[in-house]
């Protein structure tokens, strides 16, 4: 797929973040020269009946607010999808730099959405009734005495999110995608097992065994059986 269009991000400032040039996306929206800042496979997963949730973490090169000096900065993602609701929610923290540190942009984006089906195992899927929360303080920093201002945060995630119509870390590589929905249909075969086991053990007067209640083997008295004869 070729790719066309470079948009400038905060959490990528290093690089430029990369979108198919198509209507649909293919799933990727990774830095060009910062890998561990979003699109690869989230760090932790957990699957249950009633919610799927997706943890992210990695690094990003964001510029501090008056040096103009780039610094690597960690961040934390963590998506969810309820699939008896198709409701999907994610949370976005690239923390706010120690008291020590200089300053730089820093901020929480929270997402709630409706999905047709788990956007992060469909990279095609989009979702509608999109309500962000946004909490980035330094956003709205005054340039410094060169005139630099560094690119806010909020924007670039929320209308990503928005023109897009998907949670910001559900745009992964395809690699990322086939690992993720291998383990999603590992958990799928062990569900589907483990509700077989439960219909067995409710079947009425079936014994761990496999004997039924009505049918227990009699027990002979030594020296009454035909062998005794």
């Amino acid at each position: 797929m070729q790719w066309s269009l470079v948009v400038g991000i905060g959490l990528a400032l290093s690089g430029a973040v990369l979108f198919p040039s198509g209507a649909q996306a293919k799933g990727e929206l990774v830095a060009s020269s910062d890998p561990d800042c979003f699109g690869s496979e989230p760090k932790n997963v957990t699957f249950v009946s009633t919610r799927y949730t997706y943890v992210f973490t990695g690094s990003c090169s964001l510029a501090q607010t008056r040096l103009a000096i780039r610094v690597s900065v960690p961040w934390t993602g963590v998506g969810t999808f309820d699939p008896t609701t198709v409701q999907a929610a994610e949370d976005i923290l690239v923390p706010a730099p120690k008291i020590s540190e200089p300053s730089r942009p820093y901020g929480r984006f929270k997402t709630t959405m409706h999905c047709s089906s788990d956007p992060w195992l469909n990279p095609t899927v989009q979702c509608d009734q999109i309500v962000p929360t946004v909490d980035a303080p330094l956003d709205r920093t005054a340039p410094n005495a060169q005139g630099y201002r560094p690119e806010p945060l909020a924007p670039n995630i929320v209308d990503i999110v928005r023109a897009r119509r998907r949670p910001f870390t559900s745009f992964m590589n395809q690699d990322a995608v086939n690992s993720l929905n291998r383990r999603f249909g590992a958990y799928q075969a062990q569900h589907t097992t483990n509700q077989a086991i439960r219909q067995f053990k409710k079947v009425p007067g079936i014994l761990g065994r496999g004997i039924e209640q009505g049918d227990q083997p009699s027990q002979e008295t030594p020296g009454t059986g035909p062998s005794s004869k």
